[in-house]
């Protein structure tokens, strides 16, 4: 009963149907002027997502602290979490 276990040695394959799909950390990408600033500021293309992301970040996060601060209504703030 010597059976062949090179098969239970190669690994195993989960979930490769996103290798090449297109990256979508962020929602909306910066307008052309912007996006040639943060491309010479940036040391390798590969940065360019997540430069992406943290300017998403801050378009959403910014103006809606400074809404909640300025009428300071935490049903504001309560609004924007559950947004």
């Amino acid at each position: 009963m010597c059976q062949d276990k090179a098969a239970d040695k190669l690994p195993k394959v989960y979930n490769q149907h996103d290798l090449t799909a297109k990256r979508n950390e962020w929602h909306i990408t910066p307008p052309t002027p912007v996006n040639s600033y943060l491309t010479s500021i940036i040391k390798e293309e590969r940065d360019l997502p997540i430069a992406y992301l943290l300017l998403n970040v801050m378009c959403m996060t910014l103006p809606a602290a400074a809404t909640v601060f300025y009428f300071r209504s935490n049903w504001l703030g309560f609004a924007y979490l559950i947004r």
